[in-house]
């Protein structure tokens, strides 16, 4: 509310406007704490050259305990290039909070929007104010009946939601604002480790807070009743970005800019940093081909036959995917056009306290880094 009574008083135009929104920038205070486990630094690095997640805790240590994989590549030069594309990694996480700063300082004193209605607040689809007021207004013990029994709710595969989230406006006005923000030039980061292409939310100034609304009063809800064992009942914050993939004629005639990280045709098998995920497609079907999602087995799982299994999700412009962070997953290729995809990793601090959601160890054992 604070965002949108300073954006009541920034003029519509010229250098005024520009100035006034600057100012209200500053003046935004950080909400949230960045805290990193430990495991971060040396776990969970995705190495495309091996096509598997690995340990990266020092390149020695690597080369030996990855040795029988770096030997099965096709030469000294692939070997290479495994290993200093997870030195770049490494070198990536460890700089992370004091590039991270440096680029929220830049965006707040340098980056004017296109469309400040866009950080305002979020334009949620009808059909998810009625569901989640219905919901509300139902008994503790009738809740789960009322998600599930809503006609705008599907499951499928079991324990992944898909449901109606923002309303096909506002897809089209975010991602005029994207095209905007990246057209700037500014220094960007990769959302994570595995996607190259996208826009950290969290950076952008009001973003945050308009997300942080969208989650408290629609999501989490939603979340409490649908993943009450798995911290849904307990959200209260979250890593958002967008993801951008590509068709690969599209990256082959696509000229490359000073600031861009290469395009993602696809997303190898995955689970997520988050209790829930919340997976929002932005563009319209007819823009792109392919690029399903597809579900495989909890990453909890031992069994070989449950993760080689897929169940696929197509998306559907504004309605959003809903599902456990451990949940694997990966994304099919995109065969035509771009696929855009608005992405929050929503996170409980109780459960985080307990035990740290990568590696699984207890919480102090996987201490934390702040920053």
């Amino acid at each position: 509310w604070q965002l949108r009574r300073r954006a009541r008083c920034v003029p519509r135009g010229g250098r005024a406007r520009a100035a006034a929104w600057r100012a209200c920038m500053r003046a935004l205070p950080v909400l949230h704490e960045h805290r990193t486990p430990r495991c971060f630094l040396s776990a969970n690095y995705y190495s495309r050259e091996l096509g598997a997640h690995v340990e990266f805790v020092d390149e020695g240590s690597f080369r030996l305990q990855y040795a029988p994989q770096l030997a099965a590549l096709p030469d000294a030069a692939a070997r290479e290039a495994a290993v200093a594309a997870l030195r770049r990694e490494k070198e990536r996480r460890v700089s992370a909070p004091a590039r991270r700063r440096a680029r929220e300082a830049l965006y707040r004193e340098r980056y004017v929007p296109l469309l400040p209605g866009v950080y305002e607040h979020i334009g949620v689809a009808p059909e998810l104010r009625a569901l989640v007021e219905a919901v509300q207004k139902a008994p503790q013990d009738k809740r789960r009946a009322a998600v599930l029994g809503a006609p705008c709710v599907t499951q499928r595969p079991r324990g992944c939601f898909a449901l109606p989230v923002l309303a096909p406006e506002y897809c089209d006005d975010l991602l005029s604002e994207l095209a905007h923000f990246e057209a700037q030039g500014l220094e960007k980061e990769q959302p994570n480790s595995m996607n190259r292409r996208g826009v950290l939310l969290n950076e952008l100034p009001g973003m945050r807070e308009a997300l942080d609304a969208l989650m408290a009063r629609y999501i989490q809800p939603l979340a409490a009743v649908l993943f009450a064992d798995d911290g849904g009942e307990t959200l209260d914050h979250h890593r958002s970005f967008t993801v951008r993939y590509d068709a690969p004629d599209a990256i082959e005639a696509a000229s490359p800019s000073a600031n861009a990280h290469p395009s993602d045709v696809d997303l190898a098998y995955h689970y997520d940093d988050a209790e829930v995920t919340l997976n929002i497609s932005l563009s319209d079907e007819k823009d792109y081909e392919g690029g399903e999602l597809l579900f495989g087995a909890d990453k909890t799982t031992d069994d070989p036959a449950a993760h080689r299994r897929r169940s696929p999700v197509r998306h559907a412009r504004g309605v959003g995917i809903l599902h456990k962070g451990s949940n694997m997953h990966e994304a099919a290729p995109v065969t035509e056009g771009r696929r855009i995809n608005l992405v929050m990793w929503m996170r409980s601090s109780k459960l985080r306290a307990e035990s740290c959601p990568m590696c699984g160890r207890p919480a102090e054992a996987c201490s934390v880094l702040e920053g």
